[in-house]
């Protein structure tokens, strides 16, 4: 070996002693060897359970999971008639099953109709239940059992009423069931706002009404059929009465007119005893899938 090799080799043996003996990779200088020490690579990385299928969620997306879960199950219970369809008012002071009712009302934003008719009502208070049924849409006019769907349009509203009905059955309001008041108690009352009979077609010549006739229709009380005629009347005239002025001609006459019926139906269930409590009583409504679409406390 020559003298230069020795030379190297030496200096590089005393540069190694210096280093150790200066505590080596413990040095300050080792330990700050980074400008910007490393981040540390578990902070961004998602983890998964030992199954390799099962996120673990950082806590904030833990919360989102947790409202996804609270909205399914909403989304599971909720109808998708709610908000559209709403319990309005209920007659929590009433004395009899007659008297007693669940107001129903249609929101008159609503775009299309909607039928409630296998809608029920329950009391988890008390644990009834009661479907709001079918219905009659020409009460009387057309005979049988009710087979019509109730079907409220935007706006429309539905008294359900426990006891029997006033006059038998189930229907929809319209221009001529103010008729119905004179001989029956409905509460609220039937508005009686039925066609003007002056309005109507009249008899023409030769079988026109005379004055007295006419005198007489121009004051018979909307939606009543008289029970007594003055005897001074003409035999047209009172048969022209007897035949038109009543509930079957008046919806003969207009059953077709655009504004016939009135968007309001009374429901009665037909029972002898009420269904809701006082007080501390929950009313829920529910539609025909079972899914929830209001309910009212008090």
């Amino acid at each position: 070996m020559n003298d230069d090799l020795k030379w190297f080799f030496g200096l590089l043996a005393v540069f190694a002693l210096l280093w150790f003996v200066g505590s080596g990779p413990n040095s300050p200088s080792s330990r700050d060897a980074f400008v910007k020490p490393p981040q540390n690579i578990g902070d961004n990385i998602e983890t998964f359970s030992n199954s390799g299928n099962e996120r673990i969620s950082s806590p904030d997306s833990l919360k989102e999971g947790e409202q996804q879960v609270i909205d399914w199950e909403d989304m599971q219970t909720k109808s998708p008639i709610a908000g559209k369809v709403y319990i309005y008012r209920i007659n929590r002071n009433a004395k009899t099953a007659e008297s007693e009712y669940v107001l129903i009302r249609a929101d008159r934003n609503n775009t299309k109709n909607v039928s409630i008719s296998d809608f029920s009502l329950q009391s988890p208070a008390t644990g009834r239940s009661v479907k709001i049924g079918l219905a009659h849409k020409l009460p009387f006019y057309v005979q049988g059992k009710a087979v019509d769907p109730i079907v409220l349009r935007p706006g429309g509203m539905a008294y359900i009423y426990t006891g029997i009905s006033p006059n038998g059955l189930s229907f929809e309001i319209s221009a001529c069931t103010g008729y119905f008041e004179q001989n029956n108690d409905f509460s609220p009352r039937l508005k009686t706002e039925c066609p003007d009979l002056l309005e109507e077609e009249l008899p023409s010549y030769p079988n026109a009404l005379n004055d007295a006739c006419l005198n007489y229709l121009e004051n018979i009380s909307s939606c009543t059929v008289p029970s007594n005629l003055p005897l001074g009347l003409s035999g047209d005239c009172k048969a022209y009465i007897s035949e038109k002025v009543n509930y079957t001609n008046c919806v003969a006459s207009h059953r077709n007119e655009p504004d016939f019926f009135k968007n309001e139906w009374r429901i009665y269930l037909g029972r002898s005893d009420r269904l809701w409590k006082n007080s501390r009583e929950t009313i829920e409504l529910y539609d025909g899938n079972g899914k929830i679409v209001d309910s009212i406390s008090y």
